[in-house]
């Protein structure tokens, strides 16, 4: 349905300002900016599609990186998770190594540490006896005026 617009210039005159002609006929807007733009616009029908095509690619390509990398992960995570266990023995029998002595590297047994222990005790229980003689007496000692100062 036309609009007012084009209603209206059907009252326009078809030349330069003065009385109407008769035999005017009305000046189509969209048809004659069609005209001049389509071949404009056709000539960038080309770029269009070459700019969808690398667009295309760039998704294919994003996709597939993708897809690389998720599989790559999901590798990673399974050997990590398989070797968790194995790493986790390792550790352990290494750490038990290293912490129970044995007789053939020269490292004290038991017995040994007893001994010391017994030759120790009297002297150390010697030291804490008077540390505590000591304390006991500074607590127990009475506390100065402040008129005797």
């Amino acid at each position: 349905m036309p609009g007012w617009r084009d209603f209206l210039d059907r009252f326009r005159p078809a030349g330069a300002p003065g009385s109407a002609v008769p035999g005017g006929i009305p000046v189509d807007r969209a048809a004659a900016a069609a005209a001049e733009l389509m071949p404009l616009l056709a000539r960038l029908d080309d770029d269009q599609q070459r700019a969808d095509q690398i667009r295309r690619a760039a998704l294919d390509r994003a996709d597939r990186i993708r897809r690389d990398g998720s599989a790559t992960a999901a590798t990673v995570r399974a050997q990590a998770t398989e070797n968790a266990e194995s790493v986790a023995a390792q550790t352990e029998q290494m750490v038990i190594g290293s912490a129970a002595p044995t007789a053939g590297d020269g490292a004290p047994d038991t017995a040994e540490i007893a001994r010391q222990a017994a030759q120790r005790l009297p002297d150390e229980v010697e030291r804490v006896v008077a540390a505590a003689r000591e304390l006991i007496a500074q607590l127990c000692a009475p506390i100065p005026d402040s008129a005797d100062r």
